[in-house]
Order: C-alpha cells, then structure tokens, then sequence
C-alpha cells in the first residue's frame, strides 16, 4: 500500500493541516506515502518517499508561457520550516483573508483550469511513487478535487476524501459570485464523493452528514494531539494569564474581546491583574479598534518553534474560542479545532467560548474537557471560576487528558487511517 496525499500544505508543524497530516501519518512508514501539495513551502521532515510541489505562482506563469514550473522538493535539512513560505508572495496568496471571497475563488480555479500543470513530469512522478490509493485533504479550492480525479482516472486508484472544513453545506455567499463558486463547488463535490470509496471526517457530525448526504462510507477520525498526552494535570497554583495560540480571523476576535471585558470587570471588583496573552500575526485596524479601551489585553505576537513549545507548556490556561455570527458559525459549524488535540492532550486546562452550535465547542461539553461559557451572560462567572478555583482547574485539566486518550491519540488515529485506506474490501 502507497497513499499519494495531496492537500494544500506540506507536512509541517507550522499550519494546521500540515500538522494534522503529521498525525494522521505518523504510523506510516516513509516509503508508504509520497504527497503532492501547491503551497509554497517546504516539508520539515523526510517522511515520505517524495514530495512534489505547484504553487498558484507556478500555475500563473504557465498560463502564459504554457509551461509549469513544479517538481520534486526536498524535506528541510535541519527540520525548520524555509524563509519561501513567510515570503511576500505567500502574505499576499495565503495570508490574506480577502482572497477567500467567491470572485477570487472562481479565478484562482479558473486559473488551475486553464494552465498546464497536469503535465510529462508530474506523471512521471506518479508513475516513478506508484500510489496504491489517493488521500486528498479538500478545501475550498475546486483544483485540488480535480487533481484527485484525474489521478484517480488516469491511473486507475481510489480516493479517500478527508473533510475538515464543510464548504459543501455552508450557506451560499451573497452576491452573483457566491452563487457562482457555491453551485460550481456542490457539482464537484459530488462528483469527487461519486468517485470517493470512502469519506473521512474530523467528528461525529460531518461524518453523519457526508454519509447520508452522499450514501458512502464515513468514518470519523479526529485530529490526534501532536504531543504526548500528559500523565498527570499540570495545574498552577495561582493562575493569573489565558493563553491564546492562533488566528483571530473569522470574527475571532470578537469572543476574545469579549473576554477581556470580562477579565477587565472582575480586576476592577477583585482588584486583580488578571490577563488574556494573544499569540497571532499582525492584526488590523479592525481588530485595533475593538480592543482600544480593553486593559487585560497583551497581543504578543506570532511565535514558532521552542518559542512557541516553551509559551505554550507554561500557561495557566489555554483558550478555544468560536465566534457568534451567523457566518461564522456556518463555516465552522462540522468542524473541530486542531489546537483542541494538543490543548487537552497538554494536561493544562482549557477555558473556551462560543455557540453550543458548533462541533467543537459541543466536543468540550460532551467530555466536560473544559470550563466552558456560550453566552456572555456566562462568561464572568465561568472566567472566575477557572482563576480562582484550583479544583475547577484541575477537574478540567483530568477531563481534558482523558478525553485526548479516547479521541486524540495520534498513533491510534493513524492506524485506522492505515487500515482504511488498506481495505481493499471497502
């Protein structure tokens, strides 16, 4: 058996599905995968037998020069991510939140589809790996649905489709594109679910809603922590800082805010110093504005590496957080954070905030895996309680640590994915 991945980002430990990946493959051996990707970096470690690499730039300038400039990259010799994937072309591609509007999906698609990136030195590749089956991580991008498919064509191997992120059934973008790019996206989904021999999501609910929706087989297979779980809570005596690792696009922001309010209020009745420290790239004048009169605030900054390991096994408290919006809970509304698995596998308790709607928030009150608030009429009682309560703390922190052995173990998660994909009888 050889999976051929293929997905918007390499192996890594600096994004989400490149760390996601790292997971779910951790129990395969190198020469049982070779991955395919268009982002512009490079893997961080040499576990698989070949990693191939086209970018958006190379598939731009093959639209006009009808040649494609991708190929075959090596992992990093000393297993730090490269400076190409910060560089300018990457904050202007990936970085920006606006490229995720209808009108400059349906170009980038258009984009892929005009230029020749299915080309003699790709299938040369795929036919030097000799994949067995076709993993492939889909997103909103329709390019990487057709590249499984012609593989899977051409060479005549399944697909296994994962789903992390449920566009198919998220609400249609207002306007003329949105229409647009939401029917186009539908009809290639089920195109790609009628090839599919099975579908692998992140939780119970996308599961139950990919196998009704198209009759195939789901299985569910959460992200497994990228650490070891913890034996045994690490609860600090006085907790005085939460602890925030990530993006607060989707109208994250916001539930932070709200937070901090919160925080602020009860400083000002216990004459505390209690604080919220963000760890996040650079925020805009939207996010500036909103947290203009907030004191407990501490924006950070973005962090990578021992860095980031040493900030976030030494919180107090981590925090999870979901925003209100309808929007937003609509995009979000099957999904499970990845930093979820790593937070409650860390034996540090979670504090998280948002709608009982959405699957990760209703993953946390199902295993009682942290103190968690879904309204704000909640959050000044419930941010007391895990900062002046060690018990709450430590009922959270045990809570959280069993949870990520049941859900999250990486190498149980891998070795499902490892039986999956080598169930000829599916």
């Amino acid at each position: 058996m050889k999976a051929l991945i293929i997905s918007h980002n390499p192996m890594s430990t600096k994004h989400s599905i490149g760390k996601t990946l790292l997971s779910l493959f951790s129990d395969f051996k190198k020469e049982e995968m070779c991955q395919l990707y268009i982002h512009t970096g490079v893997p961080e470690f040499d576990v698989c037998s070949s990693f191939y690499r086209i970018t958006d730039k190379d598939v731009l300038y093959g639209v006009f020069k009808r040649k494609v400039a991708g190929g075959q990259v090596a992992a990093s010799a000393d297993g730090r991510p490269q400076t190409n994937s910060t560089d300018s072309f990457y904050k202007q591609t990936y970085g920006n939140p606006k490229n995720r509007a209808p009108h400059r999906e349906l170009l980038r698609d258009m984009m892929w589809k005009m230029s020749p990136w299915y080309n003699k030195d790709l299938k040369n590749w795929i036919g030097a790996e000799k994949p067995t089956c076709i993993f492939v991580a889909i997103g909103s991008g329709k390019f990487l649905y057709d590249m499984a498919l012609k593989i899977s064509k051409d060479y005549n191997i399944p697909i296994y489709t994962y789903v992390c992120d449920d566009f198919y059934s998220m609400k249609t973008p207002r306007g003329i594109c949105g229409g647009i790019w939401k029917k186009s996206l539908v009809k290639k989904t089920r195109k790609l679910m009628e090839r599919s021999r099975a579908v692998i999501s992140i939780c119970e609910e996308m599961s139950d809603l990919y196998g009704a929706e198209f009759g195939r087989p789901a299985v569910t297979v959460m992200t497994g922590t990228n650490y070891s779980v913890a034996e045994i809570p690490k609860v600090n005596e006085g907790a005085k800082t939460i602890r925030y690792f990530g993006k607060v696009s989707l109208n994250r922001y916001k539930s932070i805010a709200d937070i901090c309010r919160a925080i602020d209020k009860l400083n000002e009745k216990l004459g505390e110093n209690f604080s919220l420290e963000i760890y996040c790239d650079d925020i805009g004048d939207e996010v500036k504005t909103e947290f203009r009169d907030i004191k407990s605030a501490r924006f950070c900054g973005y962090i990578s590496g021992e860095e980031f390991k040493d900030r976030f096994f030494s919180s107090d408290i981590l925090l999870h957080i979901e925003a209100f919006d309808a929007e937003s809970v609509d995009r979000v509304r099957h999904s499970v954070s990845t930093k979820i698995a790593d937070s409650m596998a860390s034996g540090i308790p979670m504090f998280a905030y948002g709608p009982d709607s959405v699957a990760s928030i209703r993953h946390l009150l199902r295993n009682n895996a942290g103190v968690v608030a879904t309204s704000k009429d909640e959050l000044e009682e419930k941010i007391k309680s895990v900062f002046l309560s060690r018990e709450v703390r430590l009922e959270a922190a045990r809570n959280g640590i069993e949870t990520a052995k049941k859900y999250h173990d990486s190498q149980k998660a891998s070795a499902k994915i490892f039986e999956l994909l080598n169930d000829s009888e599916l």
